[in-house]
């Protein structure tokens, strides 16, 4: 039971983790086009 608990909390958070950087990533590209103009 802990065991299966542990990979649904670690597919968690891989998807929260990627979710964030997806954001990161798109907010930073955002403030390059900024500072490029």
């Amino acid at each position: 039971m802990l065991v299966i608990t542990k990979k649904l909390q670690d597919l968690f958070l891989v998807k929260v983790l990627k979710k964030y950087k997806i954001i990161f990533e798109t907010s930073a590209k955002k403030v390059e086009l900024k500072h490029s103009k």
